[in-house]
């Protein structure tokens, strides 16, 4: 009889310890993104975050997010503009990425990116019509040369069904 104790209590062992490193993978990621509150149509959002890495220590980026519609129809089309700065500078030549998930935080869109000699970078793509209605987040990832993410920034934009008018109630 302790040998089936023995066997229950390595296999209750193994799987709290294998739950512990999910739960602390996924407290790393929390914390590695910024939440960013909406702006208004006409006005750019922007996050300050201190880089981190092996070769941006001690840089400071400020990302700034803009788009044609925060709120915005099923069926249209959807620019997000996007602009990488240092104190009151352009930085030209940053690479990263830019993902947009859908609500339930599924991908939806993936785009890579060098910003140009004005620190920007810009992103249009449909919204399909039967899309999933609700807030969409996007994540800017700013990467090393080596590859490692060194700074990241996140901003949301709102999908509507096409038969809905901004601004009303039902």
């Amino acid at each position: 009889m302790p040998r089936v104790l023995d066997s229950y209590f390595v296999r209750a062992t193994s799987t709290l310890v294998a739950m512990v490193g999910i739960i602390v993978i996924l407290a790393g990621a929390l914390i590695f993104v910024y939440e960013n509150p909406r702006g208004s149509v006409g006005t750019t959002t922007t996050v300050d975050s201190t880089a981190s890495g092996p070769t941006l220590t001690s840089q400071m980026y400020v990302i700034s997010f803009s788009y044609n519609q925060t709120t915005i129809h099923t069926g249209q089309n959807q620019t997000i503009g996007l602009k990488i700065t240092q104190g009151s500078n352009p930085v030209p030549d940053v690479q990263g990425s830019l993902q947009v998930n859908s609500p339930f935080q599924k991908n939806y869109q993936n785009f890579v990116f060098t910003t140009d000699p004005s620190g920007g970078a810009s992103f249009t793509f449909h919204i399909a019509d039967n899309a999933t209605t609700g807030s969409y987040q996007v994540l800017a990832l700013i990467v090393s040369q080596g590859g490692g993410i060194v700074q990241n920034a996140s901003s949301s934009f709102e999908v509507v069904a096409s038969n809905v008018i901004v601004g009303s109630t039902p």
